[in-house]
C-alpha cells in the first residue's frame, strides 16, 4: 500500500473526531481543500444490501437543488429528425450513427437517452452500454417521452447513482466553491432519495456508513441514518 503523503498526513490531523454530524462534517470538509483546481465534494454511502442480488441493487436519479455545472455530453437515440434537440444541449441526435459509434468503441457521450419504442434497437449493443453504465432505463430517467425536458434536467443538476459490486454508492454532490448551505441541501436531497429507493428485501439498518471528502482529501465519517 502506498504510504500517505505529507499533505494527507497533515489533513488527517484536522479530522480529530471519529464521526461528525452533517453540519460539522460539511464545515470541516470545506477546510480540507488544498488543490490548485476546483475540487469536487464527494459522498460515499455503504448500504446494508446483498450486492449479488439484482433485486437489491439501488439505482435511481435525483435532481439536485443546486446544480453541479458539468460538460456532460448527452446523446439522443431516436428515429425522429429533431434538430432542435441540438440547440437544447444534445451533442448528437440519431440512431444508426449512434449505433455505429457504440459498436466501434467511439463512444463520445456521457449520457444516452431514448424513448420506449426505440429501446429494442439498442439490444444489439446492450452489453457494451451496460459495461459503460450507459444503458437507458426508466429507473435513472434516461427513457423518456420528452427529450427536451430530460436534456434540460440533466444539464441543470440531475444525476444518476447506483450501487457498485460492494453495495456502495459513489457520487459528487458539489464543488468546493459551493456554500455549506448548498452542500447540505444537495446532500440531504440525495440521502432522502436513497432512503426512498430502499429495496423491499432489505432488513435491519439500511445505511452502514456515510463518508464525505474532497477529490484530494481524506474522508470524514458522518452520523448514520
Amino acid at each position: 500500500m502506498k504510504p500517505n503523503s505529507r499533505r494527507i498526513k497533515n489533513l488527517k490531523t484536522l479530522i480529530s473526531n471519529p464521526i461528525y454530524s452533517i453540519d460539522e462534517g460539511l464545515s470541516l470538509v470545506t477546510k480540507l481543500r488544498t488543490a490548485m483546481f476546483l475540487e469536487s465534494i464527494e459522498l460515499h454511502v455503504s448500504l446494508n444490501i446483498n450486492s449479488k442480488n439484482a433485486k437489491q441493487q439501488v439505482t435511481s436519479d435525483v435532481l439536485l437543488p443546486n446544480a453541479i455545472k458539468t460538460n456532460r455530453r448527452i446523446a439522443v437515440f431516436t428515429d425522429e429528425i429533431n434538430s432542435d434537440l441540438i440547440g437544447l444541449g444534445a451533442c448528437i441526435v440519431g440512431n444508426e450513427e449512434i449505433l455505429t459509434k457504440i459498436r466501434s468503441g467511439n463512444i463520445d457521450f456521457d449520457i444516452l437517452i431514448t424513448d420506449q419504442k426505440n429501446m429494442p434497437k439498442l439490444s444489439s449493443v446492450g452489453r457494451i452500454l451496460g459495461i459503460k453504465g450507459l444503458m437507458p432505463s426508466l429507473k435513472n430517467g434516461t427513457i423518456t417521452n420528452n427529450f427536451g425536458s430530460t436534456i434540460d434536467e440533466f444539464g441543470n443538476g440531475k444525476i444518476n447513482y447506483k450501487t457498485d459490486k460492494h453495495g456502495v454508492i459513489h457520487l459528487v454532490f458539489g464543488k468546493d466553491n459551493f456554500s455549506i448551505i448548498e452542500l447540505k441541501q444537495n446532500l440531504l436531497t440525495i440521502i432522502e432519495s436513497i432512503k426512498k429507493n430502499k429495496p423491499l428485501g432489505v432488513k435491519g439498518k439500511y445505511f452502514k456508513s456515510l463518508h464525505i471528502c474532497t477529490s484530494m482529501s481524506p474522508s470524514i465519517k458522518l452520523f448514520n441514518y
